[in-house]
């Protein structure tokens, strides 16, 4: 798992790099749709990403709860993590454009309201997943049965 979550920063390092200095340094930071395009990769990249990174080497690769929760608040602090510091270190505040401006304090919105859900959600779960978890501990031994199987089967 540290392998993987050292290819997929160094991933997201690539993506962010590369599209920062095709702005800065082929197109003279002319043309914003290439740190939207990145943005956009970033966001991707991260998602995906997360999302592989529980995902078991062998079998179906089922997307659970926490693993989707716990990939868009990743994805959602990573972009704004990179539009932040793009935004603050490429240019001065008083170079942004309205437009800059405002995405950048909604996507500071979003990402407050995203953590904040993210918390709460976990804490919820911690709070009352325990009347439920004998249901979620036979929904899961359903599935590794599943998956078991299907492994048995394909080794035939």
């Amino acid at each position: 798992m540290v392998r993987r979550l050292t290819i997929l920063t160094l991933v997201v390092i690539g993506v962010a790099l590369t599209g920062s200095l095709v702005w800065s340094f082929i197109l003279n930071a002319r043309h914003d749709t290439v740190l939207a395009v990145t943005a956009f990769s970033v966001s991707v990249v991260t998602f995906f990403g997360v999302i592989s990174l529980n995902r078991p080497r062998e079998g179906k690769w089922l997307v659970g709860k926490e693993n989707l929760r716990s990939a868009i608040a990743s994805c959602v602090v990573i972009t704004y993590v990179f539009i932040l510091t793009f935004t603050t270190f490429a240019g001065s505040p008083n170079e942004m454009s309205a437009l800059t401006q405002s995405y950048t304090q909604m996507l500071s919105n979003i990402t407050g309201v995203t953590l904040a859900f993210y918390f709460t959600s976990s804490a919820a779960v911690e709070i009352f997943g325990k009347k439920g978890s004998s249901e979620e501990e036979d929904d899961e031994e359903t599935e590794n049965k599943v998956q078991k199987d299907e492994l048995a089967k394909k080794k035939k």
